[in-house]
């Protein structure tokens, strides 16, 4: 008489393919936790880069344009109007320009436009459109402040410039925040104060 192999192919109990199937699941969590760590973290400092680079580079071009400033036609918490020489590549030649820097809530950016200045009754006034571009982005709050010269030699002098002949020094403060996969990025801007080099002051 025979003697019968022991089954040698013998499968996994039930009770094993859970085990390995509770394990495994385990194992894909960690993974996609991390995964997703990973990926807020690198996009957190991409966020972060770019939003440095775009605030660095809005305020060196606002900084120059304040002290090139000859005039201001227009000056608002949101918005300020200056006039100042540009160069022209078409003649070949320095031209007065209106610079407009706006933020624009609704759509939370912040905008720079040049606009050709035409000579109404003696003075300089923004007009056409020739270029337009936007600064920023993402930006939540916005406030510009203006400032005239102090005069130390009289007792609690108001700084805060009130009129269009009064600005001397402009200020910039802003907000920005960005959301990316539910990581919220917020980069302040607090600006030293700028000086209308150009621009002459009055009463």
């Amino acid at each position: 008489m025979m003697n019968k192999k022991p089954n040698s192919k013998a499968g996994f109990s039930l009770v094993e393919v859970l085990v390995a199937t509770v394990i495994s699941v385990f194992i894909l969590g960690s993974s996609y936790a991390t995964i997703i760590s990973l990926a807020k973290g690198s996009e957190s400092m991409i966020n972060f880069t770019e939003m440095n680079t775009q605030t660095r580079t809005s305020l060196e071009l606002f900084a120059r344009d304040s002290r090139m400033c000859e005039n201001v036609y227009e000056f608002t918490n949101n918005k300020i109007s200056i006039l100042r020489e540009l160069w022209d590549s078409s003649t070949n030649s320095y031209t007065k320009r209106y610079v407009i820097y706006q933020f624009v809530p609704e759509a939370g950016t912040f905008t720079r436009s040049i606009h050709r200045a035409s000579l109404v009754s003696g003075a300089y006034v923004p007009s056409t459109l020739i270029e337009s571009e936007t600064l920023l982005f993402d930006v939540e709050e916005m406030n510009l402040f203006y400032y005239r010269l102090v005069d130390p030699e009289i007792p609690n002098y108001d700084p805060i410039a009130r009129t269009k002949l009064e600005v001397k020094h402009v200020q910039l403060e802003a907000k920005l925040k960005r959301t990316v996969l539910n990581l919220d990025n917020t980069n302040y801007i607090l600006s030293a104060r700028f000086m209308m080099r150009n621009k002459d002051v009055g009463e």
